[in-house]
């Protein structure tokens, strides 16, 4: 997809309510609105160390940056809420935010108020990045970069597991895959993480981040270009037959003896 106004560079893709795109420009320390069906880029945030950008509950989005956490209603200027420096933040289920300090293996949480507490602080963490997302029990995800890892932790602040203990790339940005799991931007690639956490790999080069869009399909950006994949479902009729085949065939060799023949 060629974007007006969109030039290439590391970027990170955030969804709105509204069916609109959000992009942080990572090099040029500017936020986009994209509208995905004109193909045009509108800046609405500029002069901020962009590291994450997340679209709220409420429609605002949450700019992580490594001079703290803004809110935008991307029409007036971004209003900073944290001067904690932070590579990401999320809003929390039970209300206020989580961030991944910039700088830190720590996080922290940050209510309305603007009062910040840390939360986490674990060597488990790496210090410069890491991405955040929340599991539907209430457990934490924090990727680590630096090991090619990701780490779950308890609401309460405990280590858990690590659901993925090797991503196969330096993983850049953890994203919900809608019901279906999390997307995983990495250095070697897309892959997708069902709720079980078995992984499929969907593309081959590197992706700095993706998003499901309401159709379905994923938008994703490698720096060079911004792309829309989309998936035909299988034909359950034809796979099917396929099977059946199949059977059929290992169950004549059986018959013969011949099952093992290297025919």
């Amino acid at each position: 997809i060629t974007v007006a106004n969109l030039a290439a560079g590391d970027k990170r893709l955030a969804l709105g309510a509204n069916g609109k795109v959000y992009v942080g420009d990572k090099a040029k320390q500017i936020v986009y609105a994209v509208d995905v069906a004109s193909a045009q880029a509108t800046s609405i945030v500029t002069g901020l160390a962009v590291q994450n950008v997340r679209v709220l509950s409420n429609g605002k989005l949450l700019i992580a940056t490594t001079t703290g956490v803004y809110l935008s209603d991307t029409i007036g200027a971004p209003v900073k809420i944290s001067s904690q420096a932070s590579s990401d933040a999320m809003e929390l289920a039970g209300g206020g935010f989580l961030l991944k300090a910039y700088g830190q293996t720590k996080l922290y949480k940050l209510d309305e108020a603007g009062n910040l507490v840390e939360f986490i602080n674990s060597n488990l963490l790496e210090s410069t990045g890491g991405q955040l997302e929340q599991e539907a029990d209430g457990a934490i995800l924090v990727t680590n970069p630096g090991q090619n890892r990701v780490l779950r932790f308890e609401l309460t602040g405990a280590f858990r597991d690590t659901p993925a203990a090797y991503t196969n790339g330096t993983p850049y940005q953890l994203v919900r895959f809608g019901d279906k799991g999390y997307l995983m931007s990495t250095s070697n690639g897309l892959y997708w993480y069902n709720e079980n956490w078995i992984v499929e790999r969907l593309t081959f080069a590197a992706v700095n981040t993706a998003i499901a869009l309401p159709d379905g399909s994923l938008l994703w950006s490698d720096s060079a270009s911004v792309n829309r994949m989309a998936f035909t479902p299988a034909d359950p009729s034809g796979v099917a037959a396929k099977i059946d085949a199949t059977l059929a065939k290992s169950a004549t060799k059986l018959v013969a003896g011949s099952i093992f023949s290297a025919s």
